[in-house]
């Protein structure tokens, strides 16, 4: 299980295992905003679950409502997740929201 705290982001090794245990373990909650967004957007849960899985994760975390939000992408979706610490242990993996990356021009 890896360790958090609020003073300090998870580093991009640490984040890749946080994620994979709550995926493993099952601990991923979605957020009734991301539901919205999922549904408004055409993304189903196996699209977010591609992303944590195989998603780029942006370098600067966001500190928000007293936890820090991470950016995960794909070149088509993107989800922004939190964790949920349990005694300093992440006990669960959050989608805030999720998005479609706008199409680039070639």
């Amino acid at each position: 299980m890896v360790e958090c705290d609020s003073e300090h982001p998870l580093t991009p090794k640490e984040l890749r295992r946080a994620i994979r245990d709550c995926l493993e373990s099952g601990s991923v909650v979605f957020s009734g905003h991301s539901r919205r967004r999922m549904e408004e957007r055409n993304i189903i849960e196996t699209d977010v679950v591609n992303v944590l899985e195989n998603g780029r994760a942006l370098p600067e975390p966001e500190w928000m409502n007293w936890h820090w939000r991470y950016r995960i992408e794909t070149q088509n979706i993107g989800v922004v997740i939190t964790f949920e610490p349990e005694a300093g242990d992440i006990d669960e993996l959050i989608i805030v929201t999720t998005f479609r990356n706008r199409r680039r021009s070639s």
